[in-house]
């Protein structure tokens, strides 16, 4: 007796549209309490953290802190959603219902079976996102029909996270073994993923780490179509050059310049020192809220040494500044200060 070889690849087919009718029908019994906790629980996280946080943070890449919060909070309820229903309800009708052994019974295969399966929790990822949508747009956070789009995107993600909430649950044992992936994988995700703040400020290893996640690149897509602009460069990590750019530019562009040389003064920046008074602090409100301390420390051999380059060599005695703090370089620094310490002897030669 000869046993069939196994395809790798699944080949999933058209039966399993009366599975997901299966599936809807089922939910259409439930529906009012499943859209009560999918759409109640992200609706409190926009209000919450929109208008609480909303008036301590004020703007952040050029949109208010409730325009930025809002596309996160799309993003991760169809995150949510998806990863629940493949994990417990998926569970539930294969070992404790046996709704899965039942249909093996029929003419259909188990890829029928295990596709259908992510295509209801994308499905009803859809719904849940959708519902946050409209009230997005009741409250005027949506800028044009733009938005509209970025339905199709966060359908295409919730596949992908009921996708990988159904591996979970072919491995699990009991419904205690979800809560691993949970605290391991879907919290992360949530936290790292440029949903609350932006990824930029984080450091670069955990900019390059939120960047291997699926929930950041999704963020990087609607966020965009949610504010009237278009995605670019989705999938790369922002500098901090860029970061400072941006804060000292104003508002986001779709395409942005750039970044200016830190020793180098921007024209577009600075004012003339007529304006900023004859202290240097006065005239931009800008100026004051942002003036940073820089140190001038003259180069040292040893530090030239480290560059490759000697002491002979001209313009060695021009000093070097060295950022000690944070540091916006398109506003101007006051005089007092600026310290030159090109007398201080070097201690370290």
């Amino acid at each position: 007796m000869t046993r069939t070889r196994r395809p790798l690849l699944p080949r999933p087919s058209l039966r399993f549209v009366p599975i997901w009718r299966r599936n809807l029908r089922v939910w259409r019994k439930l529906m009012m309490p499943s859209l009560l906790g999918n759409f109640g629980e992200p609706v409190l996280y926009l209000l919450a953290f929109g208008y609480g946080f909303g008036r301590l943070v004020g703007e952040l890449d050029g949109m208010s802190y409730m325009v930025f919060i809002a596309s996160g909070i799309i993003c991760s309820s169809a995150m949510f959603t998806a990863s629940f229903e493949g994990m417990y309800s998926a569970y539930t009708r294969m070992a404790e219902q046996n709704t899965w052994l039942a249909m093996l019974g029929t003419p259909l295969t188990l890829d029928d079976i295990v596709f259908a399966e992510a295509v209801w929790a994308a499905s009803k990822g859809l719904v849940s996102a959708a519902a946050i949508l409209v009230v997005a747009s009741v409250l005027g956070l949506v800028s044009d029909a733009r938005a509209l789009l970025a339905l199709p995107v966060v359908f295409v993600a919730a596949f992908t996270f009921g996708s990988l909430a159904l591996v979970i649950t072919a491995v699990a044992r009991s419904y205690d073994f979800f809560l691993y992936y949970f605290t391991l994988a879907i919290t992360p995700m949530l936290l790292l993923s440029g949903v609350f703040f932006p990824l930029q400020e984080m450091p670069e290893w955990v900019q390059a780490l939120a960047l291997a996640l699926p929930l950041a690149h999704v963020v990087e897509i609607v966020r965009p179509l949610m504010t009237g602009s278009w995605p670019t460069g989705v999938g790369s990590a922002p500098g901090r050059d860029r970061g400072l750019w941006r804060r000292c530019a104003g508002p986001r562009h779709h395409a942005d310049p750039p970044p200016p040389d830190p020793l180098k003064a921007s024209p577009d920046c600075h004012e003339s020192s007529a304006s900023r008074g004859p202290r240097g602090l006065e005239g931009s409100p800008r100026q004051e809220a942002s003036l940073w301390p820089m140190v001038f420390w003259p180069r040292s051999a040893r530090g030239l040494a480290s560059r490759g380059r000697s002491p002979a060599e001209p313009g060695a005695d021009r000093p070097i500044p060295v950022n000690l703090c944070r540091f916006t370089p398109c506003n101007p620094l006051p005089r007092r200060n600026t310290v030159l310490m090109n007398s201080i002897p070097d201690k370290t030669a």
